[in-house]
């Protein structure tokens, strides 16, 4: 049964679930300012969208985890100019800490970390993925994976050699929670999980259930 036309909704904390945007913290000097220009212009686009489906799978999925944390969830749907203008700054910063390497080579680099729309349907865009935190409540900090959120390195691969067995634990108990509420894992980021797109599709060896969706901006 295909859910195509299921709608964004905007997520919302729970006992378990914590929504703190990727442009609320600022974790990196790219996505997060993209966010705030597209939110500048579109005030009611002011929360983490995702499916409805996408919703109820997190918050089963927070569930899962030990007690003792809970899930973080800093991004979810993007729209499709915000993800050009990612890809494209992904692909500058790449050349301009790699003198002397190619725009090929930039974009290469930076198609591993962005999907682009020329390729393929990005999964954020189709509010199918999700990028992910964990928080330790007994200790208050975030749960070490061994590199933060949108690392664009090797080290963010779900299978690094560069990663402690404690970081690859962590990584293990956060996968298992989120493919026990249904989610697929993407190998070059430990942080991202999707439901309905072509990785998930290609991961669990079914059909894909969305397509892109842009924000109903003032509804």
């Amino acid at each position: 049964m295909t859910t195509k036309d299921e709608p964004l909704i905007g997520l919302k904390d729970s006992d378990r679930l914590l929504v703190e945007p990727i442009w609320i913290n600022p974790i990196d000097e790219i996505e997060g300012p993209l966010y705030l220009a597209y939110i500048a212009e579109n005030p009611t686009y002011n929360s983490v969208f995702v499916r409805q489906s996408v919703d109820k799978m997190l918050n089963s999925a927070a569930d899962s985890l030990p007690l003792r944390y809970k899930l973080i969830v800093r991004a979810g749907h993007r729209p499709l100019s915000v993800q050009q203008k990612l890809l494209e700054m992904v692909k500058q910063d790449y050349l301009t800490k790699n003198p002397g390497s190619t725009k090929q080579e930039a974009l290469n680099f930076a198609r591993t970390f962005v999907s682009d729309p020329a390729v393929k349907l990005p999964p954020h865009c189709c509010g199918a993925a999700i990028d992910v935190d964990v928080l330790d409540c007994e200790t208050g900090v975030l749960v070490d994976f061994g590199c933060p959120v949108n690392t664009d390195n090797e080290i963010a691969f779900v299978d690094s050699g560069k990663i402690s067995t404690t970081h690859a634990a962590n990584r293990q108990m956060l996968s298992k929670a989120m493919t026990k509420a249904g989610f697929a894992p993407f190998k070059y980021e430990w942080w991202h999980f999707s439901y309905g797109d072509q990785t998930w599709a290609l991961y669990y060896k079914k059909q894909e259930i969305y397509g892109l969706i842009e924000p109903e901006i003032g509804q």
